[in-house]
């Protein structure tokens, strides 16, 4: 149980590291990118109004993470609950991860979601 979920929190941490230099080498990338990044990293909407990196930047970076982590592990759990104690788990947190999604970039990007 431990490794799986912390296999979820290695990819909580991995996946924000990678957008994180992939936005800051190509700053100008198109927006469907934005939508992307906030798909698989919720949290780095915190982000958004960092210009100029400072300790206090660094410091909303590293609790954006941290977030980002906890939620992947959270997922992790119910994930290897479903798969080892009852598959119901899953057919209600398959959805729910999706329309939370949904959710979550529509209250982001509004009626412009799927538009670029």
């Amino acid at each position: 149980m431990k490794k799986f979920i912390s296999s979820f929190a290695s990819a909580g941490i991995i996946l924000p590291l990678i957008l994180l230099c992939i936005s800051v080498s190509m700053p100008d990338l198109p927006v469907i990118f934005d939508k992307f990044k906030l798909a698989l990293w919720p949290s780095s909407s915190q982000l958004m109004v960092v210009y100029a990196w400072s300790i206090n930047d660094l410091i909303t970076l590293v609790i954006s993470i941290a977030i980002n982590v906890l939620l992947y592990s959270i997922i992790g759990l119910f994930f290897w609950l479903g798969l080892h104690k009852n598959r119901l788990i899953l057919l209600i947190l398959i959805p729910s991860i999706f329309l939370l999604e949904y959710k979550w970039l529509y209250s982001v990007f509004g009626p412009r979601l799927f538009i670029n």
